[in-house]
């Protein structure tokens, strides 16, 4: 009991500094896990038998790091968002719309937090020159982020750790899960239409005050030969994924031949390419293992799984209700990873127990949609240079389009519940 006590205590402070301390997450996982360890409540040959990490994860987070920062130095993101801007043709609302695609197609790809810090100065700056206001904008192109962060199964290390602990390959989870999400996107991005739209264009079409120069997309290209070469790999990785079933061959393996492919086919400095992954989540996610270890050594995810099972019975659509509900708004408070370090074991008991596996795994990816855009929402005074919001007001700059969002957000969750319904359990 006093193991339990002590595995809960250490786990709330910690989700509590993750939630309002300035100290970088990956450093407050890594301390709680040290204060296991001289606890002696738990030992290292623990974390490896309780390890919800296997060799599959660490192979496709690695090869999607690289992926991506081949991507960033490619100047892949700045193409695309000036493309969008010269298909809007200056109007206001298609040039919100165009953006945020673009965010939600390269944040797909392992990008979320790299398409905000690359494309906002960009972003900023046309709209500066239009003399439009940006914070909708900034608002629709981070949730779009945040979605495009868990539309494919390697799109960010939560649903990869997801997709490689519960043995979903690509092409299941493109078939329930992604579909769900783009309709979310419809959704969301026709009510920013409505909400943003109804400003013409110029009459002279290219406002006088905007340099055409600086809007040609072709310049922002690394180089031809980068650029394509990298399109080309990028396309039959993915292509590869789609088949992964019939060749035989495992998601990670398809991925970490792509990234190996770039190296081969691009010159790129490896130096340059791997200076740019971030070894802090690897530190944030061996943390929260080391917690997560305590919790089942300690039988803590069996008990709660227990008393979902004891409350709900077997039903299995009021267990998605109750995953889309907690997860939303604990993923939202605590982060995205640590959150899956959470529900994950429990949802992999309650498939145990005779509950459905697929629609609770889909249920715990739908209800982080929207759950990192407050974390990037941070990033932006240091992108921008506090010339759009003050670093000190984020929080409240966030809430208060919160409150303007929060009917679609509710939408969105019903359209949740309704897909879950009716795609795992209508007869």
């Amino acid at each position: 009991m006093e193991q339990v006590s002590f595995s809960w205590l250490v786990y709330i402070v910690m989700l509590m500094m993750i939630a309002a301390s300035k100290l970088h997450k990956s450093v407050i996982a890594m301390t709680a896990g040290v204060i296991f360890f001289i606890s002696r409540y738990i030992t290292v040959d623990d974390v490896a038998k309780f390890s919800i990490i296997n060799l599959d994860f660490i192979i496709t987070i690695t090869g999607m790091s690289i992926i991506a920062s081949f991507m960033k130095h490619s100047g892949i993101f700045q193409f695309l968002v000036l493309r969008a801007v010269r298909r809007s043709e200056w109007n206001r609302g298609l040039l919100s719309r165009n953006i945020c695609i673009v965010v939600l197609m390269l944040s797909a790809f392992y990008c979320d937090r790299i398409a905000v810090v690359l494309m906002f100065p960009i972003v900023a700056f046309i709209f500066d020159s239009l003399n439009i206001e940006l914070n909708n904008t900034i608002m629709g192109a981070l949730n779009s982020a945040s979605l495009g962060g868990v539309l494919l199964s390697i799109s960010g290390a939560e649903v990869i750790l997801i997709s490689t602990s519960a043995n979903i390959s690509f092409i299941e989870y493109l078939s329930f899960i992604t579909p769900a999400l783009l309709v979310v996107f419809f959704i969301y991005i026709s009510y920013l239409q409505y909400f943003t739209g109804g400003e013409d264009k110029t009459d002279g079409g290219v406002p006088e005050n905007v340099s055409t120069i600086k809007f040609n997309e072709d310049m922002a290209i690394s180089g031809p030969n980068l650029f394509s070469k990298l399109v080309l790999i990028l396309l039959s990785t993915i292509s590869m994924l789609c088949f992964s079933s019939i060749s035989g061959l495992s998601d990670s393996v398809i991925i970490i031949t792509g990234a190996s492919l770039l190296f081969l086919t691009i010159e790129l400095s490896p130096d340059k390419v791997l200076r740019e992954i971030k070894l802090n989540i690897f530190f944030y996610i061996l943390g929260l293992q080391i917690v997560a270890t305590a919790f089942y050594k300690y039988h803590i995810y069996e008990m709660i799984a227990g008393q979902i099972s004891s409350l709900l019975g077997s039903n299995g659509f009021y267990a998605c209700i109750l995953i889309i509900v907690s997860g939303a708004a604990l993923s939202l408070a605590f982060g995205r990873l640590s959150m899956t370090f959470l529900f994950l074991p429990v949802i992999s008991l309650l498939v145990k127990n005779g509950f459905p596996a697929m629609p609770l795994y889909s249920s715990f990816v739908f209800s982080m949609a929207f759950a990192r855009s407050p974390t990037m929402l941070r990033e932006i005074p240091k992108v921008l240079k506090n010339t759009h919001i003050e670093e000190s007001r984020v929080w409240e700059h966030y809430f208060n389009l919160f409150k303007e969002n929060v009917f679609i957000y509710f939408i969105c969750f019903v359209w949740f519940v309704l897909y879950v319904y009716f795609r795992f359990f209508y007869n």
